[in-house]
């Protein structure tokens, strides 16, 4: 078997350190907080400190965590607090938790062969992730120290996620919940697509699974601590009163006593009153490749045009796009003039391809996404950049074909 996405944890695998966090240690910190008007001994500090984690721990475990890990700097910076230090606080907490980390710090160095290991993995197409238990305060400085960020695709720490392991009550409750019973005219070819899969099924399959589907964080920030979360439950708007919300991305087939019982465990929302509850439909598509050409007209009567989410694009946008698309080559047939069929490194000309490649066996409906355009020519590490660069790559080729026959090119 071939892996092609690698996880690494990072001290004591591919970076050797020692620390040790003695009194000379407090000491220093101690001074950095009188040179800010907060006086602590050194005794008296780490005290101070240690009973305020332990007070923050034992409240996040009664919540949701089951293995905490408190943000250093949110530490620091309540102890700034506690001397009446109110002004520049958090950016205190900040810097006093990176000086204790450089003081308590003897040494810190890459394994040997480790950054060369990265580097030839990655030639080889390996996606490399970082998984640790680490505080992202001083963690990423040494990550950009030693080097290491540009080989990484991704960096999970601890602080980020204010817990040491993922969180198992939620998943197992979902993963252990009581479904709805299929008729059997249900269970016949019983198929679920993979962008509307049930939430207790993703569940099942891995406790992370959910982590990379409904509840992916990415592009979100944490307000209270700049970092991006562990994972996020996001709830849309469904009335102009902001009385009810939908939960984005939980499609679920559990029965409704247990629909309230497993998601009134998600933080926020233990004592939410639920006023509807998810149901499974049917969703019918046409087996769009063997049907249909790229213009959206059936091959055996061009006449007849289909578009929308029955094609097999999935999506508001796509489906949307699709329609204007099979508008437009309804009007040119009219009109005694070729089909527009736009080009494969643009979306709506790549998913327009994927509908109607006759090559597709178990054909399953597709959104827009990065995977069905050609892939970048060049090796370009950063996927923004690359990402970027294939979106104008296909902003140009729309254009420049739209201007060969006879359409306007918009922004």
């Amino acid at each position: 078997m071939t892996y092609t996405d690698l996880i690494f944890d990072l001290y004591g695998t591919l970076v050797d350190i020692h620390t040790q966090e003695d009194h000379r240690v407090w000491e220093k910190t101690a001074l950095f907080f009188g040179y800010y008007g907060a006086g602590y001994a050194p005794g008296e500090l780490e005290a101070a400190f240690r009973q305020l984690l332990k007070e923050r721990e034992a409240t996040m475990g009664q919540s949701y965590e089951c293995f905490p890990d408190v943000p250093f700097e949110e530490l620091m910076e309540a102890l700034f607090r506690a001397k009446g230090i109110e002004r520049g606080a958090p950016a205190l907490g900040v810097q006093a938790a990176q000086l204790f980390r450089i003081c308590s710090t003897d040494y810190i160095r890459v394994y040997p062969g480790a950054v060369e290991a990265l580097a030839a993995l990655r030639r080889k197409g390996a996606r490399l992730w970082l998984l640790s238990n680490a505080q992202r305060v001083f963690t990423a400085f040494e990550l950009e120290h030693l080097r290491l960020t540009q080989q990484l695709d991704g960096i999970c720490l601890s602080s980020d996620c204010r817990c040491r392991k993922p969180d198992r009550r939620f998943y197992q409750a979902l993963v252990t919940a009581e479904s709805v019973e299929l008729h059997e005219f249900e269970k016949k070819d019983f198929q679920v697509y993979e962008g509307c899969m049930p939430v207790e099924v993703m569940a099942k399959r891995g406790a992370d699974t959910l982590r990379y589907g409904p509840l992916k964080p990415v592009g979100l920030t944490d307000p209270r601590t700049g970092h991006r979360p562990w994972a996020v439950v996001q709830l849309r708007s469904e009335n102009r009163e902001g009385t009810l919300y939908n939960l984005v991305g939980f499609q679920t087939n559990l029965k409704f006593p247990e629909q309230k019982r497993v998601f009134s465990l998600i933080p926020g929302l233990e004592q939410a009153e639920f006023v509807r509850y998810g149901v499974m439909h049917r969703n019918t598509f046409l087996n769009s490749p063997k049907l249909l050409t790229p213009a959206f007209h059936l091959r055996t009567n061009p006449d007849i045009y289909f578009a929308g989410q029955m094609t097999g694009v999935e999506g508001y946008v796509e489906s949307a796009a699709s329609g204007i698309l099979a508008a437009k080559n309804l009007v040119r047939a009219l009109q005694g003039k070729a089909p527009l069929l736009l080009p494969a490194d643009c979306m709506l000309g790549a998913l327009s391809r994927y509908i109607s490649d006759e090559s597709i066996v178990d054909f399953q409906p597709m959104g827009a996404n990065m995977g069905i355009l050609p892939p970048w020519p060049e090796r370009v590490r950063d996927k923004t950049v690359r990402y970027e660069k294939i979106a104008q790559r296909g902003l140009d080729s729309l254009r420049a074909y739209l201007q060969t026959v006879d359409e306007t090119a918009t922004n």
